[in-house]
């Protein structure tokens, strides 16, 4: 057997599976495929339900578990999308993050964050956040071995996830099967199979968005950068582009010209006009869970909240324009917007299973072009540098395709101010959620014993890639897992 009880094995000596074959007869197990923030609190939430019906998990991920691409992150600059007051491992808690960081004030110091400040609208360093993440994590570990359950880390990437008469069969890309009971997953984000294809014609000279470290040297000798993409993992590798070198001219690019919104504040305030049951009312206007029915409900939540207020601020012409009117109003006394949409995506993603198919296609483009926006939204701090750098005249935005052309020496861009040449490109036009890289033997309909959860949940939320929603979902599913109610009688973990 490869590790103890509950200690976190990691290597190529982890033992085959036999499913359902555990030191209690009809124990199970279960694969945990990526384990960045989702796989972590779905981890933390087989814990607090006793590992009920569990004998061992096996995570298999290339990187350290409770780390991933979103919140492993040394830059102090890099700050969360939602703040501490939603952002709560356990949804039923929504100040449990708020008061771990209370009890830590020498790691909110490492990370500049004075711990007597920190409120539910406070924006979290993402390292900083993923040390509450790692804390919760081995605090679950830990508990494993004291129920003796065999947790092991197989540092691999998944390439098949394959239905068997007797379980779930899990193919690695160092050729390994391991055979298991169920299958979750939690892949969350990684660079998209475009961004690949970019960089294999580049030259070298176009990397991903948090690969910037790796390329201090080519970034130190080029005066003008393009990053291609204005969401946040585009204002990410614009910042990290002035951290390595001041005085570069950053241009960020994007078909929209649009950044995202700004926000002050955030948290979660239950209505009693946005619910599950007035959205899909089938006696209410509209047609249930339709773009007329949304449309209705956050007016009626709007006049209710600010009789005199906007739902959303005025649009500027120019993404510098609006980015200011965004941090304008988000510091008015009436931000409306911030302050209801919280509960409206949770509401979302609640009812999307009971949505009709016919309306899905509709309310998925309406959510992206006039609720997703605002629910990633930037914290009013980095609009601040934004503007800063702006006027600075090291960053620039301009409207324009993705079709880019390299040669040994420069990359170009056709926008619509004409050909632009620049000497190195970061591609950060976002980050891919489907599991693209993994084959699938499902069958239809799909394979109970093959879950998904967090962005890897394609189709299964409104609106995905948020952790919060994660949260809710690694939740429910460990009550699916466990078959029992909560326990807390874990110690640290409540």
């Amino acid at each position: 057997m490869a590790g103890r009880t509950g200690h976190l094995s990691s290597g190529g000596n982890v033992t085959a599976l036999t499913p359902g074959t555990g030191a209690g007869g009809d124990m199970g197990s279960i694969a945990i495929v990526g384990c960045g923030a989702a796989g972590t609190a779905l981890i933390v939430h087989l814990a607090e339900r006793q590992w009920k019906g569990i004998d061992r998990i096996l995570i298999i991920d290339p990187r350290l578990p409770a780390s991933g691409i979103a919140f492993d992150r040394d830059e102090e600059y890099l700050l969360c999308n939602t703040s501490v007051g939603v952002n709560s491992l356990i949804p039923r808690e929504p100040d449990h993050l708020r008061k771990w960081l209370m009890r830590n004030p020498v790691c909110t110091a490492r990370w500049g964050v004075p711990s007597t400040g920190i409120t539910e609208h406070s924006y979290l360093p993402r390292g900083l956040f993923l040390a509450y993440l790692a804390e919760y994590f081995h605090s679950a570990l830990a508990h494993a071995q004291s129920r003796g359950v065999y947790v092991d880390h197989v540092p691999a990437s998944a390439r098949a996830i394959e239905s068997t008469i007797s379980g779930v069969d899990v193919v690695t890309d160092r050729g390994e099967t391991y055979p298991v009971d169920e299958a979750v997953v939690c892949t969350g984000l990684h660079p998209s199979v475009q961004t690949l294809r970019r960089q294999k014609v580049a030259h070298g000279r176009l990397w991903g968005a948090y690969e910037t470290p790796r390329h201090v040297a080519e970034l130190d000798r080029a005066k003008r950068v393009l990053v291609l993409g204005m969401r946040q993992s585009a204002i990410d590798a614009a910042q990290m582009v002035h951290e390595f070198n001041p005085d570069a001219e950053v241009t960020m690019a994007s078909r929209t010209g649009r950044l995202p919104a700004v926000r002050t504040e955030m948290k979660e305030s239950p209505s009693t006009v946005i619910t599950t049951a007035t959205v899909i009312d089938r006696l209410g206007p509209g047609l249930p869970g339709a773009v007329m029915r949304w449309r209705h409900l956050l007016k009626e939540q709007l006049r209710l909240h600010d009789p005199l207020g906007s739902l959303f601020p005025t649009r500027g012409t120019t993404a510098s324009e609006q980015l200011r009117n965004d941090l304008d109003h988000a510091r008015s006394t009436r931000p409306a917007w911030q302050r209801i949409d919280r509960n409206a995506v949770t509401v979302a993603n609640a009812v999307w299973p009971h949505t009709p198919p016919e309306q899905r296609r509709e309310l998925a483009i309406w959510f992206n072009r006039f609720v997703l926006r605002y629910v990633s939204a930037i914290p009013g701090s980095v609009a601040d540098r934004l503007i800063a750098s702006e006027e600075q005249q090291r960053l620039s935005y301009v409207r324009a395709g993705d079709a880019l052309t390299f040669d040994h020496s420069s990359v170009r861009l056709a926008s619509e101010n004409g050909p632009l040449t620049f000497d190195v490109a970061i591609d950060a036009t976002g980050l891919s959620a489907e599991p693209g890289n993994i084959r699938s033997s499902e069958s239809r309909p799909p394979d109970p014993r093959i879950h998904r959860i967090g962005p890897a949940a394609v189709g299964q939320l409104a609106i995905p890639n948020y952790f919060n929603a994660s949260a809710r979902q690694a939740a429910s599913l460990a009550d699916d897992l466990t078959r029992q109610t909560i326990s807390t009688c874990i110690g640290t973990m409540t």
